[in-house]
């Protein structure tokens, strides 16, 4: 699987066809933020080149974004893979106190 990631500058991008704007930049000298703003809304978002799909995924679903194909594509593959473990798991511990000992 290759990890799905978004850039900082595409982050930003899709923030602002969605309504987002930067409001200010001057956390950023001190706090590596920026704070995006959409009418009384504004949330810090600190400075990353690249964020993986793990962070992207969920930070567009709060702000009620469509998160960009490819890490949605690995988010859910992940919570499938997770999901699938956790069965096996669940399954295997109760198939195990069933087996008869020898």
């Amino acid at each position: 699987m290759v990890v799905a990631q978004c850039t900082f500058e595409k982050l930003c991008e899709i923030l602002e066809q969605n309504g987002w704007k930067i409001a200010s930049n001057e956390y950023w000298n001190d706090h590596n933020r920026i704070i995006f703003e959409k009418g009384n809304e504004n949330f810090p978002l600190q400075y990353k080149k690249v964020y993986n799909f793990l962070f992207v995924v969920p930070f567009f679903k709060s702000l009620e974004i469509t998160p960009p194909e490819d890490c949605l594509k690995n988010y859910e593959e992940l919570s499938a893979y997770r999901q699938r473990k956790k069965e096996d798991k669940e399954n295997g511990a109760s198939g195990a106190a069933e087996a008869p000992l020898k």
